[in-house]
């Protein structure tokens, strides 16, 4: 055979091989045949970079307690005159009652200790003719009183306990200064159970009836009596005082805030005839003891 004839034939044998090759992949597809893999990158497909270790997350903030029921518009600016410079006169005695207590105990948290030793702090309940003449002023409140009125103070002393000072607490969160301290819905929580607990501990030693009362911001009503068997002091008093030294201090801008919702919610216990003004005064003594004591122990302040 000469070369001519096995170069043709080599051809053909090849050009077989190729008919038959593509006869598989008809009926097989390509699962058979080699795959080659792009080893070179693609284009934005990079992972995303991790965060920098000293990026701050972000606040996660709970929902707000007052969203199923929102405030009416709340108490006249011009009575809380009746309650602000009752609340005012307390800061001065509260800071020095709490100076005593950084020096005889420290500045650790005991928080056993400090709510009987706040309860201690309790002024002497005011004389009957002091509380003849408060009971002048809630008669001036009631002579006002209106339709809408009545709405605010009743919103104000069912909610004006806990879930103002937790949506608060819960806005500041969200809505803070880089060089804000940074409260926690789980702080608040705890500032306003000492305050609860002083100004129980307190009424059992002023021997006010506050276990025939209704629980403050419970929104349960009780009547006015010509003796006020009122909370001595109020516990709504030493709870919204508690929360706004807390809050206050963390977020300063937003003092005033939260100064007007205290008296808001020591003026709508007046107006709805729960408290008097001594009650108020009383309460807002040891809620100022009580903030401080939580922005101490909790590393927010100096004492």
């Amino acid at each position: 055979m000469d070369s001519t004839t096995r170069s043709r034939s080599a051809r053909y044998v090849f050009i077989s091989i190729l008919a038959l090759l593509a006869m598989l992949v008809g009926f097989t597809g390509d699962k058979y045949l080699p795959i080659t893999v792009d080893e070179g990158p693609v284009v934005n497909t990079a992972n995303t970079p991790a965060p920098a270790k000293t990026s701050k997350p972000a606040a996660t903030t709970a929902k707000d307690p007052l969203a199923s029921d929102p405030a009416p518009p709340l108490l006249d600016a011009g009575d809380l005159r009746t309650v602000s410079g009752v609340v005012d006169k307390q800061k001065g005695p509260a800071s020095t009652l709490i100076q005593r207590w950084w020096s005889e105990n420290g500045t650790g948290t005991a928080d056993e200790g400090f709510v009987s030793w706040a309860a201690a702090q309790l002024p002497a309940e005011p004389s009957s003719i002091q509380r003849q003449t408060e009971q002048t002023t809630i008669k001036q409140l009631k002579s006002s009183r209106d339709a809408a009125g009545n709405r605010a103070a009743s919103w104000l002393n069912e909610h004006g306990c806990d879930d103002v000072w937790s949506s608060f607490t819960s806005e500041q969160l969200s809505l803070r200064s880089t060089s804000d301290d940074e409260p926690s819905a789980a702080e608040i929580k705890t500032v306003l159970k000492l305050a609860s607990e002083v100004a129980s501990a307190a009424q059992d030693r002023s021997g006010s009836p506050a276990a025939s009362q209704p629980k403050p911001c419970s929104g349960a009503k009780k009547p006015v009596r010509s003796d006020c068997s009122c909370n001595y002091p109020s516990t709504q008093a030493t709870m919204s005082a508690a929360a706004r030294s807390y809050l206050g201090k963390l977020s300063p801008y937003r003092k005033d805030q939260y100064a007007w919702m205290e008296q808001q919610v020591d003026l709508a216990a007046l107006y709805a005839g729960l408290e008097l003004p001594s009650d108020v005064g009383s309460g807002a003594l040891l809620g100022n003891l009580v903030g401080q004591y939580v922005l101490v122990t909790r590393g927010h302040a100096k004492p």
